[in-house]
């Protein structure tokens, strides 16, 4: 071979049966043609369909759904049964991708991919698996060229730097026979799981609505009659807000020594009360509240302009951003960004124990801090009166009213989260007694039900694994046995060689 790139190639250091050989395409005589761009795109099924990067799965299968189609007179590059379809432009995890056309409708294909054809000695589901193996084992993502959000591999190195290795012809057949039936029952089994996923959300949310509609307490009510009705509660609770803020007032006017004014006391802000005319019935003892009241509320802070400016990160103090909010489980337990002195004096510290709901990108995700952060303003964050009710109840409806956001603000019609949003949610609150059981209930359940999906999610890893397992073995030799009566790979090599010099007299 001649200048074969083999670094950080994932069969580099691997001794592979006599019988096979490491080759590149173009010694393979493999014809390689890129496809073309085209502005103009319809997606009503009126031309010819024209297959782009997110064509090819990360699975490396061809879907034909979803599709744009151009004029029949477009570009005259089509593809047919049998053509291998490499992606290369995308991003640096996905350039590679591969798979081969197993139809015969007429397609037309972008110029980020390339069409590969093979003399017929050299099994083009054997090449598609192939290079697709070295796109998910990382090889091409070495090798790309990187550009600005995406990476390249031209049509020289795919055609003259990247190994291939090549088996007898019979023995490519018996390990894409062998792969298939593998990787059928791998995608059996994948689906399964898919569906133990979607069930165990169901469970999540079946149990959220009975939670908060006191289905999950009923039991409790009954046998504890005789409890203060939350009603009352916040009754009291209302009335303690005012004292102590008239007692603040009165305060500072006498430290100013000033007689309070004329209707000073008509100042206090008091939360909204709450239309129930259109809410569903509560249980006994239960009563709506506005989510303002459950304790301090506002927007998080980043005042300064550009955000990215430097010298407001790499400090002590935790900045939260919205993906860390999405990707918590119920708790914050860390934070990607921390700020500087300088970005601490821009922002606000929230305590630990703040409920962080996300109103921008990841809509209406929820998480309560494990310990004080800052967070932007498309973080809202409530700081929980515990005299009411605990952090964990306010989460668990957040994420309730993510999922049914019409039946807790029927005054609204948008089907997204913004400050103006929560402040006019309604809460569902019991009397204290019974949501401090239902918390306790709440999380138990929770936890069972994380733990199922942890279980799905491993085993979809599991899979993963698995598949990269098969193809590894298949492109070791140590798939299917080696049969000492099939013409070694050398041999096909000098064939096609030889094919190639004929046309070339042909011609």
């Amino acid at each position: 071979m001649i200048g074969l790139v083999v670094q950080h190639w994932p069969l580099a250091d691997t001794a592979i049966p006599a019988s096979w050989q490491v080759v590149n395409l173009k010694e393979c005589r493999a014809d390689l043609q890129s496809g073309f761009a085209s502005g103009v795109h319809n997606r009503h099924g009126d031309g010819v369909l024209h297959l782009r990067p997110m064509s090819v799965s990360p699975r490396g299968q061809l879907h034909l759904d979803d599709g744009r189609f151009v004029e029949p007179s477009a570009n005259s590059l089509r593809l047919r049964r049998g053509d291998v379809l490499f992606n290369n432009t995308n991003s640096p995890a996905w350039v590679g991708k591969t798979a081969v056309v197993e139809c015969d409708i007429e397609l037309a294909f972008s110029n980020h991919m390339t069409r590969i054809r093979l003399p017929e000695v050299f099994s083009q589901a054997f090449l598609a698996a192939q290079l697709h193996f070295l796109c998910g084992s990382g090889y091409f993502r070495e090798q790309c060229k990187k550009h600005v959000n995406q990476a390249s591999i031209s049509r020289k190195f795919l055609s003259e730097s990247t190994p291939i290795v090549m088996p007898p012809a019979n023995e490519q057949n018996r390990i894409v026979l062998a792969v298939d039936a593998l990787q059928e029952r791998s995608e059996r089994a994948r689906s399964l799981l898919d569906e133990v996923g979607e069930l165990v959300e169901q469970l999540r949310q079946s149990v959220l609505h009975s939670t908060f509609n006191g289905t999950l307490t009923a039991d409790w009510r009954a046998e504890n009659p005789d409890v203060e009705p939350a009603s009352e509660l916040l009754a009291r609770i209302r009335a303690e807000r005012r004292e102590r803020w008239e007692a603040t007032e009165l305060a500072k006017f006498e430290a100013k020594g000033k007689k309070p004014p004329k209707n000073w006391q008509s100042k206090y802000k008091e939360p909204e009360p709450i239309d129930d005319t259109n809410l569903p019935d509560l249980p006994q003892g239960w009563c709506w509240a506005p989510l303002p009241l459950m304790g301090e509320m506002g927007r998080g802070k980043s005042r300064h302009r550009p955000r990215n400016a430097e010298h407001l990160y790499g400090g002590p103090y935790p900045f939260v951003q919205t993906g860390d909010v999405a990707q918590a489980t119920g708790y914050l337990t860390r934070s990607t960004q921390t700020y500087s002195e300088e970005g601490l004096a821009q922002s606000k510290l929230w305590r630990e124990g703040t409920v962080c709901i996300t109103i921008a990108a990841n809509i209406a995700s929820s998480a309560i801090l494990t310990f004080p952060a800052c967070f932007p303003d498309s973080v809202v964050g409530i700081v929980p009166d515990d005299s009411i009710c605990p952090g964990e109840f306010i989460e668990f409806f957040i994420r309730t009213a993510k999922q049914d956001l019409d039946r807790f603000a029927p005054a609204t019609a948008q089907k997204n989260i913004n400050l103006g949003t929560l402040e006019a949610l309604a809460v569902p609150l019991p009397p204290k007694q019974e949501m401090t059981h239902l918390v306790f209930i709440l999380q138990e359940i929770m936890s069972q039900i994380e733990a199922l999906e942890a279980v799905a999610l491993n085993g979809v890893g599991a899979l993963d694994q698995l598949d990269r397992s098969i193809l590894a073995k298949a492109f070791r030799g140590e798939l299917v046995p080696q049969d000492p009566n099939d013409e070694p790979a050398i041999e096909l090599i000098a064939k096609m060689s030889l094919a190639h010099d004929v046309g070339d007299e042909d011609d």
